[in-house]
């Protein structure tokens, strides 16, 4: 496991490969690959074209909350593995 710090948040608006700026190369197989990357993120909230820019947030806000509340921080469970591997290898040295 990695430890990763921050929730990556992908906001998928509806708009066309021509609406979406891509850095330059084939349209069609950038895309792809940006889905795919996209794809990964923590948290994806779709938003529909002429949603109030507040309804978008408080979605994005309610997705996020949820996230949060079912991953709770491993911050401390991390720090005290790695505190217990320090210690073993004191004691062995």
């Amino acid at each position: 496991m990695v430890m990763q710090q921050g929730i990556v948040c992908n906001l998928q608006f509806d708009v066309g490969v021509d609406d979406v700026a891509l850095p330059d190369g084939s349209g069609d197989e950038l895309l792809d690959e940006w889905r795919a990357g996209h794809a990964k993120a923590d948290v994806s909230v779709p938003i529909a074209e002429g949603l109030a820019p507040d309804d978008a947030a408080a979605a994005l806000v309610t997705t996020l909350a949820a996230f949060i509340k079912s991953n709770p921080a491993k911050s401390g469970e991390w720090k005290a593995e790695a505190d217990a591997k320090l210690a073993s290898k004191d004691e062995s040295a």
